[in-house]
């Protein structure tokens, strides 16, 4: 019985491997700038906020009858509105430590 032996090859490593990386943006499209994260955000809470109305309208007009639709768009909603208050908040911690920062 004959085993094989193992071969081993050596891993070439990249030549920016040890590099740190730079602070500066380097206007990667692959990055999401922070305005884009609080636009997307208030998009959100507008467009679930149209659900829940829209779902509210449905039902009070007798288009629907399924009570659950409303439950799940009011959640989403709810939802929503907490995620931007905590995005909010924390942004607003964010500032006031950089304004307490001695330069």
């Amino acid at each position: 019985m004959y085993i094989d032996p193992i071969q081993i090859q050596q891993v070439g490593l990249d030549s920016n491997f040890f590099n740190p990386v730079s602070a500066t943006p380097s206007g990667d499209s692959s990055a999401i700038p922070f305005k884009d994260l609080l636009t997307d955000a208030v998009a959100d809470v507008k467009e679930t906020a149209s659900a829940v109305d829209n779902e509210t309208m449905k039902l009070a007009t007798g288009q629907t009858d399924d009570l659950h639709d409303i439950t799940i768009a009011s959640t989403k909603y709810s939802m929503a509105v907490d995620l931007f208050v905590q995005i909010r908040n924390k942004t607003l911690d964010s500032f006031n430590q950089l304004m307490n920062m001695n330069v």
